[in-house]
């Protein structure tokens, strides 16, 4: 079973487990899998029995609370088994169960784009939401190491990324239904606005939840999740804050430190779902997009079937060698045009 979704557990239901439960779980998440070095990292005076004991304790704790998984060892080895609760643990909480015989390759592109979407606000506080954008992009472009193989990531402003030439609202939708994922800055024009609504619907649920092959990162800009709609509350989704605070708040200490860091926090968890959508998939892998395949495919060119028109002329017939003239008529070999 995958670590992740065990960690989404950890993190949310199994919070509250025993000290030595704890303990246990999170040696085997972190540090080994190994039976023998977990025994030694819980201490030099435990013994094979009582980590034993502590193993039945965990797996006691893990079903009390539906988990879905359950700790076993295998070939000197600890490892994780699906208890069968997997799917009724994520359902419950609105989250996607993907299993191998539902994850289909993706073909990732070159390029990664992320869609920003915000409301506009006062001319001060907009101005915030700009600055805020324009150091998440100074992010992006210099991923840390662990991240350094991902595709290019860009970030699609309607100021910055639309042509001027062309209407404003085809583009944005072109560009949501390109983009991964979705940074959605909390204000109370965000779900006052049609443009903003249209691009909520593509990335979101009714109920909050993100579409499949969809990403969304919700951002404390001006307001709380609690101050929003039920949409942004019924999901377990975490809103982003800087210790707590808003964008609007931290902008207003005016230190550039703080600021960079709320960008930086907001980008590691960019990178982290771009890993997660660029995961070579167990149905068959990454494949890469052809440049010129991946231009046409975005502009959608195609030519209806019906409408197609069949060659007019064989191969062979697009050539001749003219034989002569006979009674002032040119003459060809037979089979030649």
């Amino acid at each position: 079973m995958d670590k992740s979704l065990i960690r989404q557990f950890r993190a949310k239901a199994g919070a509250d487990l025993p000290k030595k439960s704890a303990a246990l779980l999170d040696a085997w998440l972190d540090r080994s899998e190994d039976a023998v070095e977990i025994l030694a990292l819980m201490g030099a005076d435990q013994t094979v029995n009582e980590f034993n004991t502590a193993k039945t304790r965990l797996n006691e704790q893990l079903r009390k609370r539906n988990a879905p998984f359950g700790l076993v060892i295998k070939g000197g080895k600890l490892a994780a088994e699906d208890s069968g609760a997997a799917a009724d643990w994520l359902e419950k909480r609105g989250e996607r169960y993907r299993t191998a015989e539902k994850v289909l390759p993706r073909a990732v592109p070159q390029t990664l784009e992320v869609m920003f979407c915000y409301g506009w606000l006062k001319p001060e506080e907009q101005a915030m939401q700009i600055d805020f954008c324009n150091l998440l992009k100074d992010e992006l472009r210099t991923p840390p190491h662990d991240f350094h193989d991902l595709p290019e990531i860009k970030i699609w402003r309607d100021e910055d990324s639309q042509q001027e030439c062309k209407p404003v609202r085809p583009q944005m939708l072109a560009a949501c239904k390109r983009a991964f994922l979705s940074v959605m800055m909390l204000s109370g024009q965000l779900t006052k606005s049609n443009h903003c609504g249209d691009e909520i619907n593509l990335f979101l649920t009714p109920k909050g939840d993100d579409k499949p092959g969809k990403f969304s990162i919700l951002v404390g800009a001006m307001r709380r999740h609690d101050e929003m709609p039920q949409r942004f509350r019924e999901s377990l989704r975490i809103t982003q804050y800087l210790d707590g605070q808003l964008v609007l708040d931290v902008w207003s200490e005016n230190s550039p430190a703080r600021k960079r860091a709320f960008a930086k926090q907001v980008a590691t968890l960019i990178f982290k779902a771009a890993r997660e959508y660029s995961s070579p998939s167990p149905g068959g892998g990454v494949r890469e997009i052809d440049p010129h395949t991946e231009y046409f495919q975005q502009r959608g060119f195609e030519h209806p079937a019906e409408k197609r028109i069949s060659p007019r002329a064989e191969a062979h017939s697009l050539t001749s060698s003219f034989v002569g003239e006979v009674d002032g008529t040119q003459r060809r070999r037979v089979g030649e045009a």
